[in-house]
């Protein structure tokens, strides 16, 4: 049996970022079922699909991307009548009564074990989507209606799934490795915490044998931690630091990962030095702290952000951040104190900006539904998170949860904070934590890579300039307006 999995992010090139989650599902079916040939498909997928005639397609989609698997499932119909086509990721898993018509089957939440089941079953009896309903954290339709299957318990020992199939997706110096699943924390605006259910974390052991696999194999230079929080288990990472010092892997390469304000002391500052962390992140949010306390219930403050950005800078760590702003109920003093912040802050990575985003199943979502915002049925591709021009504000087709602050002025200043994270960004690319020796070996491995940096340098420079534009036309028409 032919099973294809693939990211919808790759329907028409390949995606930035490798599809771990499906590699994790290859490697599992490969270890614990039988009589299936999994293939990942990256770049074109479309016409690489026509010729395979898979048997089964399983396709990944974020929120922002549900309807554009929908538009794709459909047009796969197409040229192949005959496949189960199975929908996974986490908002058919917040969503699971709008699986569409195009899709035989939703996979709701942690997938390894579900396909595990599905596969065995269509192994059993073929592609007939009968006895369905034995399969635990599934949807499907079932005479004309939807059937939501009960939920499927987590798999409490992470270290049974075997390592992603890495083999399967296109070659990389510079991997990504996830260590753990969930997060203790439980943001508002989160999404991740909803998917995951709760915190499990691979052994010290396998983290490590997992990243001598992707220096020895793959020649990683840099791997970067994808995990929601690499350092929520404290003794579990102090061991990881242990065994990667034992072995002498932190001279062979260099890691990324995102930490959190609250947790950052100098031991922890110590620790990743040891592991040569070169570079890290964290989820600043805001420079408000009535608004903080709100998107973080409480955990954590500004001051926290200031002492942990000082002693990560003081340890020579690669710094950066994500700042989040069209909170609900955000006043125009809170914009400014996220302003206020970035600039204090002088982070050498900038920051990447982002609008409150309403995702299915997190308090965002349930103040959006109230407010009619969002449906269950609607066009998620105005979900935008990344990827607003703050400096046209006439072209912005989105979504904003706040009023407190009228539309143009909020524009105005969302330029003004942007502008001051790139100057930020800008600033910070001869930062000496931004270059290694061993990057060299990309002009001889990637060269295309060369030239999307390049690009994406050019497009960070338009940007701020275009963010300048925004707000001198903005103070033009409002000379009244205060700075």
């Amino acid at each position: 049996m032919k099973l294809v999995l693939f990211n919808i992010a790759d329907i028409k090139q390949k995606s930035r970022y490798s599809s771990l989650g499906l590699a994790y599902i290859a490697s599992y079916l490969g270890k614990y079922s039988s009589g299936v040939d999994t293939l990942i498909l990256e770049g074109n997928v479309t016409e690489k699909l026509k010729p395979i005639k898979p048997d089964i397609i399983g396709i990944y989609a974020v929120t922002q991307q549900f309807n554009a698997a929908e538009r794709f499932a459909r047009k796969i119909r197409e040229f192949n009548r005959q496949a189960v086509i199975i929908l996974g990721g986490y908002h058919i898993s917040a969503l699971p009564h709008t699986l569409p018509e195009a899709f035989d089957i939703g996979v709701l939440g942690e997938g390894e074990e579900t396909t595990r089941q599905l596969i065995d079953l269509f192994n059993a009896q073929g592609r007939e989507k009968t006895n369905l309903r034995d399969i635990a954290g599934i949807v499907f339709r079932e005479d004309g209606r939807i059937t939501v299957n009960p939920q499927r318990s987590l798999i409490d020992d992470l270290d049974r799934i075997p390592f992603p199939n890495r083999a399967l997706l296109s070659k990389t110096l510079f991997p990504n490795i996830i260590t753990s699943r969930g997060c203790p924390y439980k943001c508002i605006f989160c999404a991740s915490t909803r998917f995951w259910k709760k915190a499990r974390f691979h052994s010290a052991e396998y983290v490590v044998s997992e990243i001598e696999e992707l220096v020895g194999r793959y020649k990683a230079v840099h791997i970067s931690i994808w995990d929601d929080l690499f350092i929520a288990d404290k003794k579990r990472f102090s061991r990881i630091c242990d065994l990667i010092s034992k072995r002498s892997i932190q001279k062979k390469v260099s890691f990324a990962c995102a930490l959190r304000s609250n947790l950052v002391d100098d031991k922890l500052c110590r620790d990743l030095k040891r592991m040569n962390i070169t570079r890290v992140s964290f989820g600043f949010e805001s420079g408000s702290e009535r608004i903080l306390a709100a998107l973080k219930c409480g955990s954590v403050s500004v001051s926290d952000h200031l002492k942990a950005a000082r002693l990560c800078k003081k340890y020579g760590f690669y710094v950066s951040g994500t700042f989040m702003i069209g909170i609900p109920g955000e006043q125009e003093d809170d914009l400014r104190s996220t302003l206020q912040l970035i600039r204090e802050l002088k982070l050498p990575g900038g920051g990447n900006i982002a609008l409150a985003t309403a995702f299915p199943g997190t308090g965002f979502w349930d103040y959006a539904k109230a407010r009619n915002l969002v449906s269950d049925n609607m066009d998620f591709s105005r979900l935008s998170v990344m990827t607003t021009d703050f400096s046209s504000p006439d072209k912005f087709s989105g979504i904003l949860l706040s009023d407190a602050v009228p539309k143009a002025r909020f524009f105005a200043l969302a330029s003004q904070i942007q502008e001051e994270a790139n100057r930020n960004y800008i600033r910070g690319l001869m930062h000496k934590g931004n270059f290694s020796w061993r990057y060299l070996r990309l002009l001889f491995y990637r060269p295309r890579d060369i030239f999307l940096i390049a690009i994406f340098l050019a497009k960070s420079i338009l940007q701020k300039k275009s963010a300048l534009m925004g707000r001198y036309l903005y103070y033009k028409n409002n000379p009244d307006a205060n700075e």
